[in-house]
């Protein structure tokens, strides 16, 4: 996945952190939530008033959906909650940001995954030490104050560009502060320093800002002016797509909030053995909680952390697979006679 995380993962840093011929990026609107006058999204320093719209020439919250994460949709310059009670949500329960989760609490969660991750709102089996998390993911440290697996605690735990800590996430930046002159803005969503938010970020040479990557480009006024993707005619910009019917196969629906192709943008578009959708991509699971006995690693339920998940009858975690076998060298076969063979204890030749 490029760029993006998933609803859960957008809710996490929403706890922690609360031009003239062409059209803007969004909705041409006014409404509540403006902020102060602005020419430029530098100028746009108030918490949840990053963007400075390119119709109004004001702070707002937002101009187009990606503007809001997992929030929901951009109305009148202003994010939209996904729900606003536990009826509005397909599955799981509303949260008090207006996002479905699995959970609020442990009281929500079931005895196979008995913790609520407050990052993340989904149930997961917890950790004690940092070995309950060598699941494969980047979340390899536990939060022994919550039971949760992290990605960091402090800083130093995060790998290079990345040099801030925050809601258990390594990330480039929180504010604009932390951003570098070529790339002096703090994406609100994605913590990335870029170079845009809005067209008037951006000089009459490369006057369109565009919501994947949030660069400064070209403007266009149709597919021959893109020297890839299609030509987004309503705001004037080249895009991976801007209809459904410009995406492939395997990516079918374009998401307007980035105007890019993806596999989901609700649950109700994935198939059964993955019926999940998480930052537009089809999953199994979302936390341990939707694996029965199992764990989920990855988006995908495994049956095996370590060697401790298994039963006497196949004592051995398979990491690689998640699985539980019979052996895993041929010494774990407990008999020279036998030799370990996929996992399994076998006569030898």
């Amino acid at each position: 996945m490029e760029r993006h995380w998933s609803r859960l993962v957008a809710l996490a840093w929403i706890g922690v952190a609360l031009g003239a011929g062409l059209a803007g990026r969004g909705c041409r609107c006014a409404g509540g939530g403006l902020g102060g006058p602005c020419e430029s999204s530098t100028e746009c320093t108030e918490v949840g008033l990053n963007v400075c719209s390119t119709d109004l020439g004001r702070c707002v919250e937002c101009e187009i959906g990606g503007d809001c994460g997992g929030r929901g949709s951009c109305v009148n310059n202003r994010c939209q909650p996904e729900c606003d009670r536990n009826n509005d949500c397909a599955s799981g329960i509303c949260s008090d940001l207006g996002s479905c989760v699995e959970c609020m609490t442990a009281d929500d969660c079931t005895a196979g995954a008995p913790v609520c991750n407050p990052y993340d709102g989904q149930c997961t089996t917890g950790c004690t030490t940092s070995a309950d998390c060598a699941n494969g993911g980047n979340e390899d440290i536990c939060d022994t104050d919550l039971g949760v697996c992290v990605e960091c605690l402090n800083p130093v735990d995060c790998g290079e560009g990345q040099t801030i800590c925050a809601g258990g996430r390594c990330a480039e930046c929180t504010g604009n502060a932390d951003c570098p002159a070529e790339q002096p803005l703090c994406d609100p969503v994605e913590h990335d320093c870029v170079e845009c938010l809005s067209n008037l970020d951006c000089g009459p040479a490369l006057p369109v800002c565009n919501p994947r990557g949030r660069t400064c480009g070209p403007a266009c006024t149709d597919n021959t002016g893109c020297e890839v993707g299609v030509c987004v005619l309503d705001f004037g910009f080249c895009a991976e797509c801007g209809v459904n019917t410009d995406c492939p196969a395997g990516q079918p629906i374009c998401d307007t909030s980035r105007f890019q192709c993806t596999e989901c943008l609700g649950d109700g578009d994935c198939p059964t053995g993955e019926p999940l959708c998480a930052g537009g991509e089809c999953a199994e699971c979302l936390g341990d909680g939707d694996c029965g006995a199992g764990f989920c690693v990855q988006l995908h339920c495994v049956e095996c952390l370590r060697n401790e998940d298994c039963p006497t009858t196949v004592p051995f975690c398979q990491l690689d697979g998640g699985t539980c076998v019979e052996c895993l060298d041929d010494p774990d076969c407990g008999d020279p006679g036998l030799v370990c063979d996929g996992g399994a204890c076998v006569g030898g030749a």
